[in-house]
């Protein structure tokens, strides 16, 4: 039996320090868990741009701190592709770990193509994996010199462990670098597959934020290549995430080229901030996921959030300065409390006591007078 058995849940619904990865399998982490509450705007956007085939779509908000949301509206979109469109759609998932250069983030991204089996589609079209195959199937599309036939060949013929690696250690053979190595797997996959492939980018502005003055010019012209891969195999879109400090950095070192290509508001959606009671429909949303069957009917009737008061509820979504991450962690740490003090339920007054409001993790308060510690 759970430990959360107490409050009906089979698992504890909110998870520390939570993260977007639909890789993973837990639902707290992989975004399958979703409210649009306060983003259905954004959400059609980002699917309505997908739609008309842009090259890069940008989510983003106004707010400066992380964890507003764009991650969960990533994954979300993520999702309705791969669940709801799979005739029309192949959705990959990328996020940046600690990537410097433009080799380390293409090799990331066909590392993410390999374990979606877009290689597998590849190969699967070709007679065999030779130069000559190569060249003869890609020639359908483009003109390729033997060397770089040659290249795309040793990259093809590795097993799916070291594909990606190979990848980062061949560009020596195309005069452009790793963005026309991926170009042309673009071209062979278009050739291959009917389908769109809609890379999704996590955690972009990280990215971004590492280059500095020429790197973000460079950053820039990689991102031109990028456009014209796009336009060149016509199957291809990127979904990234863009912080606000970081769009305007970018913007002021780029600007004449992300203007003629493509300027990132023109292809943006934007989280709007959350209200309150947007942050009450995330919460009910993770409860009911965990939400065990045999909880009582009259107790479900009668508070369906429970063991949270409504009034606890409201008050840490009023508080959470419009930030899922926070309402999340807080949340999650008012379900320990409530658990180590055995609590039936945990009510609104139970942060009176200025030390368990600050074991919350909603802050400090110095202005409250001292609860019982026992409280």
């Amino acid at each position: 039996m759970s430990e959360w058995n107490m409050y009906y849940f089979t698992e504890m619904p909110f998870k520390e320090g939570s993260y977007i990865d639909p890789q993973l399998s837990d639902p707290r982490l992989n975004g399958t868990i979703f409210s649009k509450s306060g983003m259905e705007n954004a959400f059609r956007k980002i699917l309505d741009l997908i739609e008309l085939r842009r090259a890069f779509c940008y989510v983003r908000s106004e707010e400066d701190s992380r964890g507003t949301g764009k991650s969960a509206l990533m994954a979300a979109v993520y999702w309705n592709l791969k669940t709801k469109e799979k005739l029309r759609f192949l959705p990959v998932w990328v996020t940046v770990h600690d990537f410097r250069t433009i080799n380390q983030l293409m090799s990331r991204i066909v590392d993410t193509l390999v374990f979606a089996d877009a290689t597998d589609i590849i190969k699967n079209a070709l007679s065999d994996w030779t130069a000559a195959s190569v060249q003869s199937f890609i020639l359908k599309r483009k003109r390729i010199l033997p060397s770089q036939a040659a290249a795309l060949s040793a990259i093809l013929s590795q097993q799916k462990e070291t594909l990606a690696w190979k990848y980062a250690n061949i560009k020596r053979s195309y005069p452009t670098g790793p963005v026309e190595v991926f170009s042309d797997l673009m071209l062979m996959f278009a050739e291959a597959d009917k389908r769109r492939l809609v890379v999704f980018i996590d955690q972009f502005e990280e990215y971004v934020e590492y280059q500095h003055g020429a790197k973000l010019t460079q950053l820039a012209n990689d991102l031109k290549d990028l456009y014209r891969t796009m336009a060149a195999s016509g199957n291809l879109s990127f979904v990234v995430t863009m912080h606000p400090r970081t769009q305007n950095l970018f913007e002021s070192q780029a600007a004449d080229i992300l203007s003629t290509y493509g300027d990132i508001m023109g292809n943006a959606a934007t989280i709007d901030p959350l209200k309150p009671s947007n942050l009450i429909s995330i919460a009910k949303a993770y409860i009911e996921h965990y939400r065990s069957e045999d909880i009582p009917k009259d107790l479900r009737n009668k508070n369906p959030i429970f063991p949270f008061s409504e009034d606890l509820l409201t008050y840490v979504s009023e508080h959470c300065g419009g930030n899922p991450r926070i309402l999340i962690r807080v949340l999650g740490n008012m379900l320990e409390i409530g658990r180590l003090m055995k609590l039936k339920e945990i009510e609104r007054k139970l942060l009176d006591n200025s030390r368990i409001y600050s074991l919350s993790g909603l802050g400090e308060i110095s202005d409250l007078e001292e609860g019982s510690e026992d409280t």
